[in-house]
């Protein structure tokens, strides 16, 4: 088996990957469609901005049919390509999904690609394969959101960056990663964050090789601005100013370029949250109106969850957290979502039901159950590879960073693009610990089994 395995090429076990891949998630899709899929609220509005586009065209879009005064809150990526979906094959939620089928079945292939870089050929088949049957990701298949694309172009940023240190005098290396990143900001605006990493990692490249790779690193700079042009056109045109993006992103530049800033621009974190009129009413154990097993207010399109009630009647009151325990609660709600109680999290006000037994199980053995090997994995990758694990580091940290520190209502679900990251981490931890029990042989000075198969 070990020999059969370390003879068989890489491109056929990326084909074999793709192939289970797809054979999974379709037989996923399909037995989710025969059960009933729900579309929420935020799929919804991706699948319609797609239409509009389609309909009227990037300019017109969200002007009348849609409310929010033609204002587009999310990156024009993802409702372009099902804008162009719906152009060739109709206004339905199958070829949408047939083509998340194909972009999903890419991920472990770049995961794969990541291990053969860092010299961790089984640990990365292992992840690979994990990913495969990850429950979140699969899910993301069935919808018409960002998440499934995100963690493609993350895992394909941490690809090419591995890739430019291996050789930092090619110059498709950095013209790779702008068009990369390009796209990824167009997807996300949270990716912005990955820019300035970029741009460290560059200075750090200048400092160790040669002054001549400092035109490569232009080539970028340039490709992000030549993508992002058009959209940032079309902005001024509908807007009447520089909106960066999307805009969500005008309350920090608004003000440093003197730009009046939106009046009806809506205020995520005052969505999911229970207000002191509420609190009092149900105190005093009046009516309180709700729809279904959630809080209705005739004055905000979002719901809150009415598990929030029987907190509040068990005298579990929300405040507004401070600035460290509002962080505290982005960190664990990023990072250790898993609780046996409900909570108050996001600004104080938002309550986060307890997990049910079933969605206990599958974050433990889907997430939990991999963290020890986590921190294992890191120090036996930076002992191998210093500079390839703090580049692992710094995009989990610098991805991370910005969704607990900048984001309000941080949800685990923001975590997912860094998930096959940190899966494939563990499992070079996990492969570790299973030679140091089972198959080490030190007093014959030979390489393990697992070792052998690592390479």
């Amino acid at each position: 088996m070990k020999i059969m395995f370390n003879k068989v090429p890489d491109k056929y076990l990326f084909v074999v990957l793709f192939i289970i891949a797809l054979c999974i998630s379709s037989s996923f899709m399909i037995y989710s469609v025969h059960k009933g899929i729900e579309i929420s609220s935020d799929n919804r509005y991706y699948f319609n901005l797609g239409k509009e586009f389609f309909e009227h065209g990037i300019t017109n879009a969200y002007s009348k049919s849609m409310p929010d005064a033609g204002l587009i809150y999310v990156g024009p990526l993802e409702p372009l390509i099902i804008g162009l979906l719906i152009k060739l094959f109709g206004a339905s939620w199958l070829p949408i999904r047939i083509f998340n089928l194909l972009v999903f079945s890419f991920i472990p292939l770049f995961i794969f690609k990541i291990s053969i870089i860092l010299k961790q050929r089984l640990p990365g088949l292992l992840s690979a394969l994990a990913i495969i049957v990850y429950i979140p990701l699969l899910r993301s298949t069935l919808q018409a959101g960002k998440d499934l694309y995100m963690v493609l172009f993350l895992v394909i940023f941490v690809f090419l960056l591995l890739k430019l240190f291996e050789n930092p005098n090619n110059i498709l290396s950095y013209i790779n990663l702008g068009v990369c990143l390009a796209l990824a900001i167009h997807l996300d605006e949270r990716f912005v964050i990955l820019i300035p990493l970029l741009f460290i990692i560059y200075i750090y490249i200048l400092t160790k090789k040669i002054p001549k790779i400092l035109p490569k690193t232009i080539y970028s700079i340039f490709i992000i601005f030549l993508i992002s042009a058009p959209w940032m056109i079309r902005n001024y045109i509908v807007y009447d100013k520089i909106v960066l993006l999307t805009i969500r992103l005008s309350p920090f530049i608004d003000p440093i370029l003197g730009q009046p800033e939106f009046k009806n621009l809506g205020n995520y974190s005052s969505l999911f949250v229970v207000n002191e009129a509420q609190i009092d009413s149900i105190k005093a154990g009046t009516k309180v109106v709700y729809y279904g097993n959630y809080l209705q207010r005739p004055t905000e399109i979002l719901p809150i969850h009415s598990s929030a009630i029987e907190a509040i009647k068990n005298n579990n009151i929300p405040h507004k957290f401070s600035k460290t325990e509002r962080l505290f609660n982005s960190f664990r709600e990023f990072y250790l979502p898993l609780t046996l109680k409900g909570h108050w999290s996001g600004i104080g006000y938002t309550y986060m039901p307890k997990y049910t037994i079933k969605g206990i199980i599958r974050e433990i053995l889907q997430y939990y159950i991999f963290l020890p090997f986590f921190f294992i994995g890191l120090v036996i990758l930076y002992k191998r590879s210093r500079l390839q694990t703090i580049l692992l580091l710094s995009v989990i940290i610098f991805y991370s960073g910005l969704c607990i520190i900048a984001v309000d209502f941080t949800l685990s679900r923001y975590r997912l693009p860094l998930d096959p990251i940190i899966n494939l981490i563990a499992m070079i931890g996990l492969v570790w610990i299973l030679n140091y029990m089972f198959y080490r042989r030190k007093l014959l000075g030979k390489k393990t089994y697992i070792e052998e198969l690592a390479i």
